[in-house]
C-alpha cells in the first residue's frame, strides 16, 4: 500500500491547489455581477422600513414581517424568505458583488466539512483522502453546474437553493461529528439548524430528512441513548418546520395556478429523473475525476474493510434519497423544476456519484482480499480493472448523449474567458450606465435599452432584467428602491 499512501498525498495536494486557483476566476466575475429582479422586490419592506425610521436596525424587523405576509400569499419557506428580505446590496451594492465569492467558498467549505469526519483517522494517509476526495468533488461540482448564473451570481435564487444546500452539507457534518464525541452544543445547534433548514427548499430538505431518519434507525439499532434523544428532537424540529412550511397559505393561492401529480407518480418520476441526471449530467471532468480518486477510494476501502455490511443497500439508498430531491417540484408542479433548482440536484448527484462508486470499490475489495492482508498485485489489478471500465462507459457513452464533450467548457473557463476578452466589463458597464442615469440625471421615469448581453455571459452571469411594464412588480421595487417614479425596459 507505499505507493497508494504517496499517491493519496500527492493527489491530494494537487487537486486542492487546481480547486483553489480554479475559484479565482469565478470569484473575480462576480464583481461584474448586479442585483436583478427579485433582489429587489423582497428588499420593499427593509427598504420602506429604514426610510421611514431612519434607524438601519429596523430592516431585520422589516424582514420578519416581509416573510410574514409572504407566508400568507405566497409560500411557506419562512427561514429562505427572511434571508431574501435581506439582500446583499441592503447594505451597500459592493456586498452583491462580494456574494458570489461567499457562496462559492460556503460550498465548497459546506463539502470538506461534511466529509472531514467521514474520513475521521489516525492515519494521515486517510487525511489525505478527505482533502483528496472532497477537491475533486468540489471541483466537479463548480466546474459542470449547469446554471452559473442562478447557482453564483444571483443572490435571491442563489441564496434559496445552492445555500441550503449548502447548510445541509453542514448540518450532515455537525451530525457525523455529534455521533462521535456527543457534545451538548453540537446537538444544540443541530437542534436549531434542522428548524432552520426545514424553512428552505423541499429538494435538499427531503433528502436531509431521509439521510437522517437512517441514521436515528441506525442510533435505536445500536442501542445509543444519548444519541436516540439528541436525534429524536433534530427530527421533531425538522418535520415540525416541514409542517409549517407546507401548512402555509401561500402555499394553497400558489397551488391554484399549478398542475400537480399524484405523489405516487411524483415518485417514480423523480426517481426516472434522476438515472437522466446520471445519464446526461457527467461529463469528461466527472469520468476523469473517478479515474484519479480509484486508488485513493482503494486505500479507504481498505482502512474500513468490514465495517461496512450492506454496500448494496447503501447504494440503492443513496439513489433514493437523491431522487426525493425532486419529488416535491413533480407532485407541485409535474415538471422537473426551475434551472436553480438543478443545480443543487446536480450538487447532489456528483456527491452520489462518488459516493456510489466508492461502495462498488469497497465491494470489490472486500470480495477479493476478503479479511487476508492487503497484497499489492491485487490493488493495483482492481485499480485498472475500474479505470478501464470507467473509460469504457465514458467512450460508449459518447455517441448516445446529445452534448458532444468538446462542447462542454468547465464554468473557470467560461469565467475566465469572458474577464480577458473584457465582455464581463461590457456587461458591467451597461448596469453601471443605469445607475450613472438614476443618481445623477434626477429623472422621474427611466426607458432603458435590454442589456447586450455576449452569449457567454446569457445565464452565466447574466440571468435577466427589468419589464417592459413599469406597473410590473419588480419594476415598482427597483423604483421604489432608487427613489424613483417608473422605469421600464424598452424591448
Amino acid at each position: 500500500m507505499t505507493f497508494i499512501k504517496k499517491y493519496t498525498k500527492t493527489i491530494s495536494y494537487i487537486a486542492l491547489i487546481v480547486l483553489i486557483l480554479s475559484l479565482i476566476p469565478l470569484m473575480i466575475l462576480g464583481f461584474f455581477a448586479h442585483p436583478v429582479g427579485d433582489d429587489y422586490y423582497y428588499a420593499k419592506e427593509a427598504v420602506f422600513a429604514y426610510k421611514s425610521t431612519g434607524n438601519f436596525l429596523s430592516i431585520f424587523p422589516a424582514a420578519i414581517k416581509g416573510t410574514i405576509e409572504q407566508y400568507k400569499i405566497w409560500q411557506g419557506t419562512y427561514s429562505a424568505m427572511f434571508l431574501m428580505h435581506l439582500p446583499p446590496h441592503l447594505f451597500g451594492e459592493i456586498f452583491y458583488r462580494i456574494y458570489p465569492s461567499f457562496i462559492l467558498l460556503f460550498l465548497t467549505g459546506s463539502i470538506f466539512y461534511m466529509l472531514r469526519p467521514v474520513f475521521a483517522s489516525e492515519d494521515k494517509s486517510l487525511k489525505h483522502a478527505w482533502i483528496a476526495t472532497s477537491s475533486l468533488i468540489a471541483l466537479v461540482c463548480i466546474s459542470e453546474v449547469p446554471s452559473c448564473g442562478e447557482t453564483f451570481y444571483w443572490y435571491n435564487g442563489s441564496i434559496y437553493y445552492t445555500g441550503f444546500l449548502s447548510l445541509t452539507f453542514v448540518f450532515f457534518g455537525l451530525m457525523f461529528r455529534y455521533l462521535k464525541k456527543k457534545k451538548t452544543l453540537s446537538a444544540v445547534i443541530l437542534c436549531f439548524l434542522a428548524f432552520f433548514i426545514a424553512g428552505g427548499n423541499y429538494a435538499s430538505l427531503l433528502p436531509a430528512i431521509i439521510v437522517t431518519a437512517a441514521v436515528f434507525l441506525f442510533t435505536i439499532i445500536k442501542k445509543d441513548k444519548k444519541a436516540i434523544v439528541t436525534l429524536s428532537f433534530v427530527m421533531f424540529f425538522l418535520l415540525a418546520g416541514l409542517a409549517i412550511s407546507i401548512l402555509s397559505p401561500g402555499n394553497s393561492l400558489r397551488g391554484e395556478t399549478t398542475v400537480g401529480t399524484t405523489p405516487e407518480k411524483a415518485i417514480v418520476k423523480s426517481i426516472v429523473q434522476s438515472g437522466r441526471f446520471f445519464f446526461y449530467w457527467n461529463g469528461i471532468l466527472s469520468f476523469a475525476s473517478l479515474m484519479l480518486i480509484t486508488p485513493v477510494f482503494i486505500l479507504t476501502a481498505a482502512k474500513v474493510q468490514g465495517k461496512i455490511k450492506c454496500p448494496v443497500l447503501l447504494i440503492i439508498f443513496s439513489f433514493l434519497a437523491l431522487s426525493s430531491g425532486e419529488t416535491a417540484s413533480f407532485y407541485a408542479q409535474n415538471n422537473s423544476g426551475p434551472a436553480r433548482l438543478f443545480d443543487i440536484c446536480f450538487y447532489m448527484m456528483i456527491l452520489t456519484l462518488f459516493f456510489i462508486y466508492f461502495m462498488i470499490i469497497y465491494s470489490v475489495y472486500r470480495l477479493i482480499n476478503g479479511k487476508r492482508s492487503e497484497k499489492k498485485a491485487k490493488v493495483k489489478a482492481i485499480i485498472l480493472v475500474a479505470q478501464a471500465a470507467i473509460l469504457v462507459i465514458f467512450l460508449v457513452l459518447i455517441p448516445l448523449r446529445p452534448v458532444t464533450e468538446i462542447e462542454i467548457k468547465p464554468n473557470q473557463y467560461t469565467a475566465a474567458v469572458c474577464l480577458l476578452n473584457g465582455e464581463a466589463m461590457y456587461y458591467k458597464n451597461q448596469n453601471d450606465i443605469r445607475m450613472f442615469e438614476i443618481k445623477n440625471f434626477g429623472y422621474n421615469s427611466y426607458v432603458f435599452e435590454p442589456y447586450d448581453v455576449p452569449w457567454r455571459l446569457n445565464y452565466f452571469l447574466h440571468v435577466g432584467d427589468l419589464s417592459d411594464d413599469p406597473q410590473h412588480f419588480n419594476n415598482v421595487a427597483y423604483s421604489y428602491f432608487y427613489g424613483i417614479k417608473s422605469v421600464k425596459i424598452d424591448y
